[in-house]
């Protein structure tokens, strides 16, 4: 018998059940599990390819629920880094800490949290790069 490990599980379910939603936000727009699991196939792809992330590199997240959000952890499970959730209580000086201290690499924001990352970027020369999660088009300076 084959170990469950998560990303074999995901990839099984999206093979079978390709059709069923993954996730109905609160518009009503529906992304369909082999929606979700490419979009997380690719996203881990592009940590190893364009941001250089190794499968024990770290990388943080300041988001509130999303999407997106899923689609980072399962990039995670998939290979592509080991994710750190940043609590979004937090102020900027704790959470600046706590991406020193844990070595991530490149920081994930939603909107919401863009002034928080472009108010931590000045004090974080290791942090490789700073990723604004979201559709559309969104001004802020990170």
């Amino acid at each position: 018998m084959e170990e469950l490990l998560y990303p074999r599980l995901l990839l099984a379910a999206a093979g079978r059940e390709s059709s069923r939603p993954a996730f109905i936000d609160d518009a009503g727009t529906e992304e369909h599990l082999a929606d979700h699991v490419d979009r997380s196939l690719r996203l881990a792809d592009a940590h190893r390819t364009r941001l250089g992330l190794a499968k024990e590199d770290r990388f943080a997240v300041l988001a509130g629920n999303s999407r997106h959000y899923v689609n980072l952890w399962h990039a995670a499970f998939l290979g592509g880094g080991v994710v750190n959730p940043l609590n979004t209580r937090l102020a900027p000086k704790e959470l600046e800490f706590i991406l020193r201290d844990s070595g991530s690499r490149v920081l994930y924001v939603d909107a919401s949290f863009a002034a928080v990352a472009a108010e931590l970027r000045p004090h974080l020369p290791e942090l490789e790069a700073v990723v604004l999660l979201g559709e559309g088009d969104v001004a802020h300076d990170l």
